[in-house]
């Protein structure tokens, strides 16, 4: 790849990042502005809980590599529930923002130019996942039928959008990742981000029903979440493994 070229990618990435950023702002100062709440939400979310929510849906994540690049697959649906059903758009897009801060400041250290395009990503997500949900939820209640469908079209298509930025910004830096890591990616993340969003449904709809049963969700939750990290470590074990395996046989 010449200089020439990668500064081209570079300057388009740069201006997708812009046009994302102005976007956001737009949203942000008009549709989605103002203090707004749902009618019968049963309390008001401050926007540190939902940052560290959103933090720790953005640590739990699931790499699908391609080439030096890679998606990640993780569980912020859940937190975009509570976010939602519980607080005002704009802090929903906070929050979501604050989390990924975190993670980088703290976990994630990437280069510059990543860290620009993963924050554009954010930002588009989240406002997206805002505009659907407040454009159709109207005077419906989240907690009926209706309003879950609300729920689901909102981070559905929140997911959508980020797939395809993530996809566009490899794509642009390292060439097209392939069609069967487009199809890993929507086959293994398309399903979890339904059931995050399931799981999120269940225990914010029991808080606004005051229920216990989502404390049971609680539990289910904290278990897998668990198992996710034992599976990570595992498969990041094999695959180290796996790298040392193949330079002994070339030696």
């Amino acid at each position: 790849m010449t200089v020439r070229t990668t500064t081209r990618r570079v300057t388009a990435i740069g201006s997708i990042g812009g046009v994302l950023a102005l976007i956001g702002y737009i949203a942000l100062s008009g549709p989605l502005s103002g203090p707004r709440l749902l009618p019968g939400a049963p309390l008001e979310l401050p926007w540190w809980i939902l940052v560290v929510g959103f933090t720790l849906a953005e640590a739990m994540s699931v790499e699908i590599e391609s080439r030096s690049e890679a998606h990640s697959v993780n569980f912020v649906e859940f937190a975009y529930v509570a976010a939602l059903l519980l607080a005002s758009p704009v802090v929903v897009v906070a929050a979501r923002l604050g989390g990924y801060l975190v993670i980088v400041a703290t976990v994630r250290r990437q280069s510059p130019l990543k860290f620009m395009v993963n924050l554009g990503v954010v930002l588009a997500e989240s406002v997206t996942v805002s505009m659907v949900f407040w454009t159709l939820i109207g005077s419906r209640s989240p907690i009926a039928p209706i309003g879950w469908l609300v729920v689901f079209a909102s981070t559905s298509a929140g997911y959508l959008v980020s797939t395809g930025l993530v996809t566009l910004a490899i794509t642009l830096l390292s060439g097209y990742p392939g069609r069967g890591m487009i199809e890993q990616v929507l086959l293994v993340g398309g399903p979890v981000a339904l059931a995050n969003t399931t799981v999120g449904l269940i225990f914010v709809g029991s808080m606004w029903s005051r229920s216990s049963i989502g404390y049971l969700v609680a539990a289910v939750v904290a278990v897998l979440f668990l198992l996710h990290r034992a599976y990570a470590r595992l498969s990041e074990r094999h695959k180290s493994l796996s790298t040392l395996h193949d330079f002994t046989r070339g030696l």
